[in-house]
């Protein structure tokens, strides 16, 4: 189906990340092993070295954003309460959703409701992230 001449197009996304998470049989990460900083240490359950992330700290643009949660770990939220990241891909909810507030929501909300800072640690495995973010 094609749209009109008058519609606008939907500016919402379904996007598909993938990260290689290519290491050798050790992660050199002098970084890692010297900081400290606890952000940037090596997470020796998981041996992700946190300082190489996938993807940096950052908020969505949109209203709100559907993640399909991994099996491999990597996906991390800010904890505004405690101030620290929560490791959300932990196997404890598999195959799960979970919803994120974003940007606009925050503007329209008059900051009732804050966007949601994450971030994607690097892993020993690659992983494919499923995303769905909604906007205006």
């Amino acid at each position: 189906i094609s749209p009109s001449q008058n519609s606008t197009p939907n500016p919402s996304v379904f996007d598909v990340f993938i990260y290689a998470n290519v290491f050798g049989a050790d992660i050199d990460c002098k970084q890692c092993q010297t900081s400290d900083n606890a952000e940037s240490k090596l997470n020796d359950k998981t041996r992700s070295c946190i300082c190489e992330d996938n993807m940096a700290s950052h908020t969505d643009p949109g209203i709100f954003t559907v993640k399909v949660l991994s099996s491999v770990q990597g996906l991390q939220v800010f904890d505004l309460k405690h101030s620290e990241w929560i490791q959300l891909e932990d196997g404890r909810f598999p195959n799960s959703l979970v919803v994120f507030n974003c940007e606009q929501l925050e503007v329209g909300s008059q900051e009732k409701y804050k966007a949601t800072s994450h971030l994607v640690s690097s892993a020993r495995e690659s992983r494919i992230s499923l995303v769905y973010e909604r906007r205006l």
